[in-house]
């Protein structure tokens, strides 16, 4: 676990946003079901839901493609309730935007349908664990 600024008690990060990220294969039935089953959200909450983006390609974070919707803090039981019953076989990772990207993703990030590994860039979050260590000063003795 990372030690610094953001992780030095238990407050939670004040977070008004949440994403949820529901990976396919593009081409393939699963690229259909994703896109959706994020419209669906989007349409049965949409007081909730900012934005959703279709990414065909890996990027940041994601290794593989993935329809991302974002949506309201306040909506998060009623739209995670929801979607842990209908994510139809799909693998979604849903995650806070604290701030804290690798945070985000890795600690505190939840996963519904089945977890394949892979998903998520290894490169990605050991290039960015790399740039928070040359900028984090070394602790005081």
């Amino acid at each position: 676990m990372l030690k610094d600024e953001f992780n030095q008690d238990d407050r939670k990060p004040d977070v008004k946003t949440y994403h949820i990220h529901i990976y396919y294969d593009v081409g393939r039935p699963s690229d259909k079901d994703a896109k959706n089953l994020a419209r669906e959200i989007a349409r049965r909450f949409p007081a909730y839901v900012g934005e959703v983006h279709e990414h065909d390609q890996p990027g940041g974070p994601h290794a593989q493609s993935n329809v991302a919707v974002y949506i309201d803090a306040q909506g998060f039981g009623e739209i995670v309730s929801w979607l842990q019953f209908n994510v139809r076989g799909l693998s979604a990772l849903v995650h806070p935007k604290s701030g804290d990207v690798i945070k985000d993703h890795i600690d505190f990030g939840l996963w519904l349908g089945p977890r394949r590994e892979g998903l998520l860039n290894d490169s990605y979050f050991a290039k960015k664990c790399a740039e928070r260590a040359q900028k984090t000063p070394p602790p005081r003795i």
